[in-house]
C-alpha cells in the first residue's frame, strides 16, 4: 500500500512539474476596424430592427463567405451609427480576399440592400450606406395597362437590365392619350416629341431635349435617346411595355417603376 501511495505522489509531482514548465498559451493578437453606417430614411425603419456589420473572407476557393467577426447595433434615428469590429489577426490569411458587409435586419428578414466594402484593412474613414430594398410597382389604380397615359420606367435596354442606385435617375416615357405627343426623362434631361400610332405600330418623331450636363448618366442617356429613334412597334408583355424595331425585335422594356419601402 505504501508503495502505491509513493507511486501516486511521484506521478502527481511529475505532472505538476511538467505543467509548471509548459509555456502558457499566448492570447491572440487582435485588431479593430472602425467606421460608420448611414441608413437612408431611418425614421421609417421598423422598430426592433438592427444593423449587422460583418468582416468576411470571400476568397475564390471558398464555397461561401467565411465570417471572421461581426457586430450588431440599433438604427440611430437621425445620425450615422458608429461600429467597431474586433478580429483576430491570425484569422486573416495572406493573399485572401476580404470585405465588410452591412445589412438592416428585422428578425430573420433582410430589409436593406447589402452595403459592401472590399479590402477594408487598407481603407480609412469607412462609411457604408444602407437603403431599403426596391419594391416593384405592380399596377396603377384606375389604369388599364397600355401604351398611353402611363409613365413607363425603363427596366432594360438592348436586353440588359438597367440598375440605378437613385430612382430619380431612371429614364421615363409617357405617351399622351389625348393628343399625339410623348414626353419623358432620359436620365439627365427632359425630352418630348410627336408620335404616330396605328395599332401596334408606333413611330416617335423628332425629339426635342433640354441640354443639361450629367456625366454620371451620359452614356445611358445617349443610348436611350438613340433607341427611341429606332422604335417602330410596341406591345404589352407580362405587365411590361416593350418597344421594338420594325421587325418587332425588342429594343427596350419598361415597367411601372419601383419604390423604396422598409
Amino acid at each position: 500500500m505504501q508503495t502505491i501511495r509513493n507511486l501516486t505522489l511521484a506521478t502527481l509531482c511529475l505532472f505538476l512539474v511538467q505543467a509548471c514548465s509548459e509555456k502558457p498559451i499566448p492570447e491572440p493578437e487582435l485588431s479593430t476596424i472602425e467606421g460608420k453606417v448611414v441608413v437612408l430614411h431611418p425614421a421609417s425603419v421598423p422598430q426592433g430592427s438592427s444593423i449587422i456589420v460583418s468582416l468576411e473572407e470571400v476568397s475564390q476557393e471558398l464555397p461561401e463567405p467565411r465570417v471572421l467577426a461581426s457586430t450588431q447595433m440599433g438604427v440611430a434615428a437621425d445620425e450615422p451609427s458608429d461600429f467597431e469590429i474586433l478580429y483576430a489577426d491570425s484569422a486573416v490569411r495572406e493573399g485572401g480576399d476580404y470585405r465588410l458587409q452591412a445589412v438592416v435586419r428585422s428578425d430573420d428578414k433582410v430589409l436593406s440592400n447589402s452595403a459592401t466594402l472590399d479590402d477594408p484593412f487598407t481603407q480609412e474613414a469607412i462609411e457604408l450606406e444602407l437603403r431599403p430594398l426596391r419594391e416593384k410597382i405592380a399596377s396603377v389604380p384606375g389604369k388599364t395597362m397600355s401604351l398611353q397615359g402611363i409613365a413607363w420606367h425603363l427596366a432594360s435596354l438592348g436586353g440588359e437590365p438597367v440598375e440605378l442606385e437613385a430612382l430619380e435617375h431612371t429614364p421615363i416615357i409617357q405617351v399622351d392619350r389625348s393628343e399625339p405627343k410623348f414626353s419623358g426623362f432620359s436620365g439627365c434631361n427632359n425630352y418630348n416629341g410627336g408620335y404616330v400610332l396605328n395599332g401596334t405600330s408606333l413611330t416617335l418623331g423628332e425629339i426635342a431635349s433640354t441640354r443639361m450636363a450629367c456625366p454620371d448618366n451620359s452614356e445611358l442617356e445617349t443610348r436611350y435617346l438613340a433607341m427611341l429613334a429606332q422604335v417602330r412597334t410596341w406591345r404589352m408583355e407580362d405587365g411590361n411595355m416593350v418597344l421594338g424595331d420594325k421587325d418587332r425585335q425588342e429594343l427596350a422594356r419598361f415597367d411601372l417603376g419601383s419604390t423604396f419601402t422598409w
